[in-house]
C-alpha cells in the first residue's frame, strides 16, 4: 500500500492508534516523502517492517517504530548520517550492526 508516497510536503507523521489499521505499512508506504523529519509509529502494533518503507526520505532523522519485533535489514539506506531511532531490542538485535554510528538508539521493552 503506497499510504503516503510521494508525498514530498509532509513534515512529521504521528498517528493515533484510532487510525491504524492492521497492515497499513507495507513496502513503499512513505517511499519519496523527503520532506519527511520524523515518524512515530509507535502505536502500530506490528511484527515487522519492510526497509524499503523509508526509501527516498533523505531527511528523516527521528523514527519510532518501537512496536515493531522485526526491523529488515537496510532500513537505513537513504536515511541521513544521523539522527535517532527508539526501538524495541528484538528490532534492535536485527540491525544493531547496521545502525550508523551517529544515530542515537533508544532501547524500549
Amino acid at each position: 500500500m503506497d499510504t503516503f508516497y510521494d508525498c514530498h510536503s509532509i513534515e512529521n507523521i504521528y498517528l493515533p492508534i484510532t487510525t491504524i489499521k492492521k497492515d497499513i505499512f507495507l513496502i513503499r508506504t512513505f517511499t519519496n516523502c523527503y520532506s519527511l523529519t520524523s515518524i512515530d509509529l509507535s502505536n502500530y502494533i506490528g511484527r515487522s517492517l519492510n526497509a524499503e518503507i523509508f526509501q527516498g526520505c533523505a531527511n528523516l532523522s527521528y523514527i519510532d517504530i518501537s512496536s515493531f519485533d522485526h526491523v529488515t535489514t537496510n532500513l537505513f539506506k537513504d536515511l541521513p548520517k544521523e539522527g535517532e531511532i527508539k526501538l524495541n531490542k528484538r528490532a534492535f538485535n536485527d540491525i544493531k550492526d547496521l545502525i550508523p554510528e551517529d544515530w542515537t538508539i533508544i532501547l524500549v521493552k
